[in-house]
């Protein structure tokens, strides 16, 4: 089986051309409406930016990312930070305080989402909603423990597995350590049905508007229950012949169900629990880059190419030649709904290919690129930050490659246009230099604004629209 698919992925392999060689195809550049990627919100940023503003906390401060980006309502005006116990909204183009006083919190909880009123978090052992306007609590589900250190904080239920998504229908599924999975309503915390498991969770959930998924390993086997969305009952239970454990856990457009792991990918039918196809692969699939469109799924086999397989059968579509040289050094993708494009990125390089045909639309080379963080995919631009090098024309550190030590690096932000690839002009220069930092935090994105963490420092630097044109004080909290 897998020398054939090896076969197949030769035979199918499309005529590649970078940007610089060729004009793009028709084609490529207006897909079937059909085939376009579900869409993905995402910030948007008018270059160029300037340091603007910076605050200080009093110990290190990190910005909370949301795990589901694409609630109905999900906007990107504002951060949520957290340091010292305490939660804080801010608006992204100024730095100001949204909330009138920060919100007490134990332990730094997860983003799950947001939408247009309110911000969902969850910490091991609540999940809760605040308002977005003044910070306040809008509804809780579940307790912490008493705040006792010789309490047992076995006492309380602690959550495992979270899914919420636009195709669950206003709903958030969570599931306990205790054996229960929970239906919650995202805008009033009303529990819609609670169902025992008959296994404990393994950490990975599911859900579209009919089915709610999830797994479990019960004696050396993969197993995956599949419930009714609307009552919590369950409908069937579908047994995986591989003794790897499940990497992730997918409801497709059509309803079924994808389970991944290391070497195979599974389709699975929801009504029946029976298999519809199966794909494997001699090395190891990348979780990092699955994303699914209406025509098939992509996602590389082996951390070099991106392989197409096509819905319903799971045959191979297109496969790219190698986009990174050495596997071990990473390969992260992105959709964009506009024309259906998916972008990749590895240490060294950033790809825009077309993911109707896999026609590789441009490549540029962006050395380090991806040594500290994932880029950053915004609405027209990717952004990328690394350690500034000896070898620059620039100051570096004695240590340019160490992001957590005591020296002060400086680090390098560019940014590379969505439709040419080309570096855009994003500060004085081509690309940004950052001053001084000891302690790097995190590039982060918003609507325009750039925030990047420095220890207990949040440094934001905001483009034309955004800038407010006034240079707010270092505060502390």
């Amino acid at each position: 089986m897998c020398s054939l698919l090896v076969t197949l992925a030769v035979l199918t392999l499309p005529i590649q051309a970078s940007g610089d060689d060729r004009d793009e195809p028709p084609r490529g550049e207006h897909p079937p409406s059909a085939d376009r990627i579900a869409p993905s919100q995402s910030p948007h940023i008018v270059w160029p930016i300037s340091r603007q503003y910076h605050r200080l906390y009093p110990d290190r401060v990190s910005v909370l990312e949301p795990t589901f980006r694409c609630l109905f309502g999900t906007c990107w005006d504002a951060a949520i930070t957290y340091s010292v116990g305490k939660l804080e909204a801010i608006e992204s183009a100024s730095g100001r305080t949204i909330w009138p006083k920060p919100v007490p919190c134990r332990v730094e909880p997860t983003l799950l989402g947001m939408d247009g009123e309110r911000y969902i978090f969850t910490t091991p052992h609540r999940i809760f909603a605040l308002a977005r306007s003044n910070g306040r609590r809008v509804w809780q589900v579940g307790r912490a423990p008493p705040n006792d250190p010789g309490a047992d904080p076995e006492s309380v239920a602690s959550w495992v597995a979270h899914f919420t998504s636009s195709m669950t229908d206003g709903r958030l599924y969570s599931a306990s350590d205790r054996g229960e999975l929970l239906s919650i309503n995202l805008r009033t915390g009303a529990v819609r049905w609670r169902r025992p498991t008959t296994t404990r969770t393994a950490g990975l959930m599911t859900a579209d508007s009919r089915y709610v998924c999830y797994a479990t390993w019960l004696d050396g086997q993969n197993t995956i229950s599949i419930l009714d969305a609307d009552r919590g009952r369950l409908l069937q239970t579908a047994r995986l012949e591989d003794d790897q454990a499940i990497q992730t856990l997918r409801s497709l457009p059509d309803q079924t169900l994808l389970a991944a792991t290391s070497q195979a990918i599974q389709a699975i039918e929801p009504a029946t629990g029976k298999i519809r196809w199966r794909v494997d692969t001699p090395h190891h699939f990348v979780p990092s880059t699955l994303h699914v469109d209406l025509r098939g799924l992509c996602i590389s086999d082996d951390g070099r190419c991106i392989t197409k397989y096509a819905f319903p059968r799971g045959n191979i579509l297109w496969r790219t030649p190698p986009i990174g040289i050495d596997p071990r050094e990473g390969l992260w993708t992105e959709t964009k709904c506009r024309g259906g494009w998916l972008f990749a990125a590895t240490a060294d390089t950033l790809v825009k290919l077309n993911a109707y045909d896999g026609y590789i639309s441009w490549k540029v080379k962006n050395p380090a690129g991806l040594q500290l963080q994932p880029p950053l995919f915004e609405a027209n631009t990717t952004t990328t930050i690394a350690p500034t090098r000896p070898d620059n024309d620039l100051e570096t550190s004695t240590q340019p490659h160490a992001s957590e030590t005591d020296t002060a690096t400086r680090y390098l932000i560019r940014a590379y246009a969505s439709w040419d690839g080309s570096e855009q002009t994003i500060a004085d220069g081509t690309s940004l230099l950052t001053e001084p930092l000891t302690s790097f935090g995190g590039l982060f994105v918003r609507d325009d604004c750039l925030i990047l963490l420095d220890g207990n420092r949040l440094i934001g630097y905001v483009g034309q629209v955004g800038s407010s044109g006034r240079q707010i004080p270092g505060k502390r909290q």
